[in-house]
């Protein structure tokens, strides 16, 4: 019941990766982060574009995040996620 939950990440899809992409979807996140969970600090965010060796033509990106929990015997956890857009067959 939450229409706005989570990070429109698509309204950056068939962008150029450069240092101004990276920047923009790293606030969307931060934002997104901090206006739904609670209890939890970001310590490391990290956006990098990588290549895919496929034989699709793509842009690919790496994120990183890593999160230190309040008042858990948790110390840190790093989440990694590869978002891969592939445009076409070469």
């Amino acid at each position: 019941m939450l229409p706005n939950f989570g990070c429109d990440l698509r309204q950056y899809l068939f962008q150029p990766l450069d240092e101004d992409l990276f920047l923009n979807i790293q606030e969307e996140i931060t934002t997104s982060f901090y206006n739904y969970i609670k209890g939890v600090k970001i310590i490391k965010l990290g956006i990098f574009p990588f290549e895919i060796n496929s034989g699709y033509y793509a842009n690919a990106l790496k994120i990183v995040l890593s999160l230190a929990f309040d008042n858990s015997e948790l110390k840190v956890t790093e989440v990694e996620v590869d978002i891969i857009w592939i445009l076409q067959e070469i």
